[in-house]
């Protein structure tokens, strides 16, 4: 008797110790975890040049095991304090086409309000799966990119008069809507449609995508905010902070390392993410339709409510 009295002290006395040791180590596991996936946007945006910031919301989500909503949030204004700086650097170089961005600007900064709106409203399953089918678009544009540089070859020495300014005004509009409602920055579908429609080389394709990229999280930021969705200020600082540092990296190492398989690497880990995302998260979605059917069946349902 006076053994397991003494034993059942010893682990009252022992439980607060252990309590704190795990709590300890979850903080530390999820910091080393923000600085590894920080690092990662960073380094893919500054290497790529559009595509990294893709990752952002998966990470909070599987790695920091945020909420949801919060992981979107967060990730437009880690996207867009990443693309912020990356647009003034741009636009320093010399490599940022302020006459192409408008058009895009006028349809996609309100479409990323609306669709953040939307997104603020829609079921977080629904956001995923469109989050893992644009990221299944993501990685075959990397796996087997558009011949861009055709594009470029073609241009004709008065480019600025070939424009389209409906279609840029189309295309962010739904860039824009995308940005919004899944928390991307949308910088794989800017770039192309900057080289081929507004007849930008490359590298102020990518530059000018970076303003757009900033511009949008600025805008669909807004409704989560209205929404009370909560936002760790912590973890959108380190990211931010970390995120401009690998970015920085990346840009040094860009002229280093081979593109083509990079992008083939990078495509390829962004097809198994979405292929992660679409198998947690459609089966959630599907499982939102049948459910009153279910429960106006089953012997165990609740009785309705008359209203």
């Amino acid at each position: 008797m006076v053994v397991s009295q003494a034993s059942f002290l010893c682990r009252n006395r022992l439980a607060g110790p252990i309590r704190s040791i795990k709590h300890s180590s979850r903080i530390v596991r999820a910091v080393v975890y923000a600085l590894i996936g920080a690092i990662l946007v960073g380094l893919t945006l500054g290497l790529l040049g559009s595509g990294g910031a893709i990752l952002t919301t998966p990470i909070l989500l599987f790695l920091l095991k945020h909420a949801e909503k919060q992981a979107i949030a967060e990730s437009l204004v880690i996207v867009g304090v990443i693309a912020c700086w990356g647009a003034i650097a741009s636009a320093r170089a010399g490599k940022l086409d302020l006459r192409a961005a408008i058009p895009f600007a006028c349809g996609s900064i309100p479409a990323a309000f609306v669709g953040a709106w939307l997104g603020s409203k829609s079921p977080a399953a629904l956001q995923l799966v469109v989050l893992g089918a644009l990221m299944l678009a993501a990685s075959v544009l990397m796996l087997k990119p558009p011949k861009l540089q055709t594009a470029q070859a073609n241009t004709p020495p008065n480019a600025h008069a070939h424009r389209h300014p409906m279609f840029m005004l189309a295309v962010g509009l739904g860039v824009g809507m995308l940005t919004g409602f899944t928390g991307i920055g949308g910088g794989f579908l800017f770039v192309p449609a900057l080289v081929i429609v507004a007849r930008l080389p490359m590298l102020r394709a990518t530059g000018t995508s970076l303003a757009l990229i900033a511009l949008n999280c600025a805008s669909g930021i807004v409704p989560y905010l209205r929404s009370d969705i909560p936002i760790d200020t912590q973890t959108v600082l380190t990211f931010g902070a970390l995120g401009i540092v690998g970015a920085t990296i990346g840009r040094h190492m860009a002229t280093k390392i081979d593109q083509r398989t990079l992008r083939k690497i990078f495509g390829a880990f962004v097809l198994l993410l979405a292929v992660y995302i679409l198998s947690r998260k459609a089966p959630a979605l599907l499982s939102r339709q049948p459910s009153p059917q279910k429960q106006t069946s089953g012997a165990s349902a609740p009785p309705a409510i008359d209203s």
